[in-house]
């Protein structure tokens, strides 16, 4: 089935400095995750590739009228709890001509466990159609739709797109998908407080989401641009 994105714009920004590779970067994780700090592996990868408007799939023979040119940010942690093993891919498609880089086309994310595994995707469509399959009772197989809003999940590609993209102050957002899934607060929109400063040559973007007890601060090399060369995040565990 075909959507229809409403979030059209004249700008283009040019994202030639990929010279059309992929970028891959991997992190160090440090994953708090019930009662203790577990070690584990994040990684980044950001490319730009065609993609279908309508279908909201990568383009397989791209045109003009068809297709508009997206950043992919594929995100994956992998850590352990000592138990089990956890590994959450999470993947953002940002348009960077025809529409707002604002509001991404789609996200999608699923989550793997010793208990079981979950899904969730979310599609640019007249604001955001979000789909969640899990194996929980209370989530179940559920859809929802929610109004055009800044998505957490986005922020990454936004600061590598342009950082002027960025919220500054007090603005609403979507939590990243696997906060949702990981703390199993409700989907909605919440209220987030942000600023853009610089530390140490580097570009730091801090935010935080009060009624979810949550910060993030990600540090960026503007030399490199706008590479992303750590994050922090602070949230309540059981």
């Amino acid at each position: 089935s075909k959507v229809n994105v409403e979030n059209e714009s004249k700008k283009q920004y040019d994202l030639s400095y990929f010279s059309g590779k992929a970028e891959v970067n991997t992190y160090h994780l440090e994953k708090a995750r019930y009662n203790g700090i577990h070690p584990g592996e994040a990684v980044l990868i950001f490319v730009t590739e065609p993609f279908l408007v309508h279908e909201q799939v990568k383009s397989d023979q791209p045109n003009k009228r068809n297709s508009v040119p997206v950043l992919k940010m594929n995100r994956i942690d992998r850590f352990s709890t000592g138990i089990y093993d956890y590994s959450i891919y999470t993947s953002v498609f940002t348009p960077t001509s025809k529409f707002e880089p604002t509001y991404p086309l789609k996200v999608t994310m699923s989550s793997q466990d010793w208990c079981g595994h979950s899904f969730m995707q979310l599609n640019n469509n007249k604001g955001f159609d979000f789909m969640l399959r899990s194996y929980f009772e209370s989530e179940g197989d559920t859809t929802q739709h929610l109004d055009y809003t800044i998505t957490e999940d986005n922020l990454f590609n936004l600061a590598r797109v342009d950082t002027a993209l960025l919220p500054r102050g007090e603005f609403d957002v979507i939590p990243s998908m696997s906060h949702l899934r990981l703390s199993h607060v409700p989907l909605k929109t919440y209220k987030g407080n942000a600023s853009l400063s610089s530390y140490e040559n580097q570009v730091v973007f801090s935010y935080d989401i009060p009624e979810l007890k949550r910060g993030v601060r990600i540090f960026m090399s503007p030399k490199d641009n706008i590479q992303i060369v750590r994050w922090e995040e602070t949230y309540p565990t059981v």
